[in-house]
């Protein structure tokens, strides 16, 4: 069984020249902040974290995912234009070894590999999912597969849809 974390970064702050250098907004980090938590709570703990290596994804990162434990990460910079079939071949690489991967990254990228990897699971969730994929936003799916590169379109349990409010 493997475990699939799908987080689009926080807020960032409006739209700018250069795009790959936004940094979270103040609510962006406030988001990130209540992901950690939430994280922590209902210990979804990952082996390995893969991020788009922008300024938003890598702050939301560093926020949500090194909680308690701190998570192994890989900063990738094909994440920030993947498309979502690209992003699924990435995912497919990942050693055996790691159980649990998140990828922190952005949208449509995001929403889209959501939408296409889920299979069955929670039908609310699935129906949120369905509406959009907010800021902070996180998918969990499971898959019964004997290895990363077994992942196919449509074969994910979605486990939940994720939207929290920044306190």
């Amino acid at each position: 069984m493997y475990r699939l974390m799908l987080l689009r970064h926080a807020k960032a702050v409006g739209p700018s020249a250069d795009d790959f250098a936004r940094p979270l907004a103040a609510q962006g980090r406030d988001e990130a902040r209540a992901m950690s938590a939430y994280l922590t709570t209902h210990l979804l703990i990952a082996d390995l974290a893969l991020v788009s290596d922008a300024v938003r994804t890598r702050e939301t990162a560093e926020l949500a995912l090194h909680g308690k434990e701190p998570v192994a990460t890989r900063f990738d910079h094909a994440l920030y234009t993947a498309t979502a079939d690209a992003l699924l071949e990435r995912i497919r690489q990942t050693p055996q070894t790691v159980r649990t991967l998140v990828v922190v990254g952005h949208n449509p990228t995001v929403h889209e590999l959501a939408l296409l990897l889920t299979g069955f699971g929670d039908r609310y969730a699935a129906q949120l999912l369905a509406q959009g994929y907010p800021p902070c936003g996180l998918t969990v799916f499971d898959f019964d597969v004997d290895s990363w590169s077994d992942i196919a379109p449509h074969g994910g349990r979605l486990e939940r849809f994720v939207v929290l409010e920044a306190p």
